[in-house]
């Protein structure tokens, strides 16, 4: 250790600490776009640190992220493909007899995920960063000064670390917090708000050895799935709560999965704290559930209480960034958790490759991160507030349809083309992504209308009468950056048909308040296209990487007979 970290050497570009899945990544990508810099990570090995592990349901970013990174054969040979987050609505949830349930999931998705073995996967990506080029020091961070001087390039972190052997001062020109909940340098240097409303806790366990529950439910959806169906992340809906189940690969099981309960406590009066209080509720609420737990072995069991906070500033133009956990507590129903984190990772990079070059004001700092706290904001409350239908079939699923349409639709492509990572385009989407508010406020009125019309005895023919949750998702958002304006437009001008379709469902003398928002949306599929492209931000941008298909599509189909 000391002839690694002589004295020259004990002086990084980038110093990381935490040494979690968050750092992992970041250390690889950094030090992948940046060839000659000096990446430095202060943490434990995965297996010697000790914190809870949850089995990972990537997205399409944090798989992209990983496939760019060279990962990909190693994902699909090691962890399970992941075809769909796939949602069990309970058709009567008041009768825990009734296993009757309507069963929404996206199909003929092009970049399909994965499913991770958190341990096993984080041993690899050490490997992989290692293999890069990144350091690793196996200490623990105990002192920070940051250094006041003008120069940007300058060394403006020290941070004292303590390791087996001796105490050592590193120092470096940028460094980031990705000590996860931990949250060891960004208790120094922000404040966090932990909101007193829509707190969540959650229980969790993995379980193996366990018989499936699929051939035990009575499922419908609006027409046949294309591939396996448990190859999928399964969550089930209930009062004030879901429950996750997450298949993991594993060489020493035949079956392995994570599973969990997220509820608000607010809503949810029913505090876990052992397996056996999971197990007594979803004898009530789903008991498919309890009963697979009950074939099985379950391995553990970790509970978070009110778990959910926010940093106040994530980014400075003094060089600190706060990464993941460290930044940002997320509700897991969308899976959108390792997400976000690859957006800070992406604007981490360009606002370091930015500084180094002097083109990067402490303006366009703020503005990056204006854009992801924004939308880390909002993607919270949408999914904080959806817990107070979650329990209502027709409720739940729409709102998930309008989610999903606006983060396929205009999200995914606007990252896809690098729009989150330039300054300009940061100030243009943030006012844009506002926009929203009016919107979605008038579709929960229109969605809360239709359900009452249905009432107790809906069936999974009047989820058919709605808009095809596929005709709202963008498969192809990897789409060159010049047709992102054309994509905001076909955001608003799907609004108003989903509406339209919504309206005939609830009556058009009930549903009168929803014309000046179809007026206002049809305005705007013609104004914000024309808007953007007067900006310029969309012309000639770099994709996040070639747009080629996954070749895991074809895997899917292989899978199809076991479905």
């Amino acid at each position: 250790m000391d002839r690694i970290f002589s004295e020259v050497s004990q002086h990084s570009d980038v110093l990381i600490l935490g040494s979690s899945i968050t750092a992992l990544m970041t250390a690889s990508f950094l030090q992948q776009e940046n060839p000659g810099f000096d990446v430095t990570v202060v943490g434990p090995r995965p297996d010697e640190e000790k914190r809870p592990l949850v089995g990972e349901s990537l997205i399409e970013p944090s798989t992209l992220l990983f496939y760019k990174m060279g990962l990909g054969k190693y994902l699909e040979r090691e962890h399970y493909l992941k075809n769909s987050l796939t949602y069990y609505h309970k058709l009567r949830p008041e009768d825990a007899a009734d296993r009757r349930y309507s069963v929404h999931a996206t199909d003929g998705l092009i970049h399909l995920s994965r499913q991770l073995h958190r341990p096993r996967f984080d041993r690899h990506l050490r490997d992989h960063a290692e293999s890069l080029g990144v350091r690793f020091l196996d200490g623990k961070a105990v002192s920070y000064k940051g250094r006041s001087k003008p120069d940007e390039m300058s060394l403006r972190h020290e941070v004292g670390v303590k390791t087996e052997e001796r105490t050592l001062t590193l120092c470096s020109h940028w460094i980031i917090d990705a000590t996860g909940r931990n949250r060891w340098l960004g208790k120094q240097l922000t404040t966090y708000d932990r909101p007193s409303e829509m707190q969540r806790s959650s229980l969790w366990f993995h379980l193996a050895d366990f018989e499936p529950f699929l051939g035990k439910i009575d499922a419908t959806q609006r027409r046949p799935l294309s591939y396996n169906k448990w190859e999928v992340t399964h969550h089930f809906m209930g009062h004030g709560n879901w429950v996750w189940g997450i298949p993991l690969k594993s060489p020493d099981h035949d079956q392995l999965m994570s599973m969990g309960i997220t509820y608000r406590p607010d809503l949810f009066p029913h505090p876990m704290k052992t397996i056996d209080d999971f197990l007594t509720f979803m004898d009530g609420e789903h008991p498919v559930v309890s009963e697979m737990i009950r074939t099985g072995n379950v391995l553990d069991t970790n509970v978070l209480n009110n778990y959910l906070y926010r940093a106040d500033q994530v980014y400075s133009p003094q060089g600190w960034f706060l990464l993941g956990d460290a930044a940002h507590a997320v509700d897991p129903l969308y899976s959108t958790g390792l997400t976000l984190t690859v957006f800070q990772i992406e604007q981490v990079n360009a606002i370091i490759q930015g500084q180094k070059a002097r083109t990067m004001s402490s303006g366009d700092v703020r503005a990056l991160e204006s854009l992801w706290l924004s939308f880390a904001k909002q993607r919270g409350k949408e999914v904080g507030q959806q817990y107070e239908v979650m329990h209502d079939p027709f409720q739940a699923s729409m709102r998930r349809y309008w989610d999903t349409h606006t983060y396929f639709e205009v999200v995914l492509p606007s990252w896809w083309s690098g729009l989150f990572c330039d300054p300009k385009a940061a100030r243009v989407l943030r006012r844009l992504f506002g926009l929203n508010t009016i919107a979605t406020a008038a579709s929960k009125l229109l969605f809360s209308q239709v359900s009452q019309r249905l009432g107790k005895n809906i069936s999974q023919s009047d989820f058919n009468r709605t808009t095809d949750l596929m005709d709202l998702v963008n498969p192809e958002f990897d789409c060159a950056s010049d047709l992102i304006p054309g994509k905001f437009a076909d955001l608003f001008k799907k609004r108003v048909r989903f509406r339209e379709d919504l309206m005939r469902m609830a009556g058009r003398h009930r549903t009168l308040a929803q014309l000046p928002v179809i007026a206002l949306e049809s305005l705007l599929s013609h104004i914000v296209p024309l808007f953007l492209r007067s900006t310029g931000i969309c012309v000639n941008k770099e994709p996040f990487m070639k747009p080629e298909r996954l070749p895991i599509e074809l895997e899917s189909m292989d899978h199809q007979s076991a479905a």
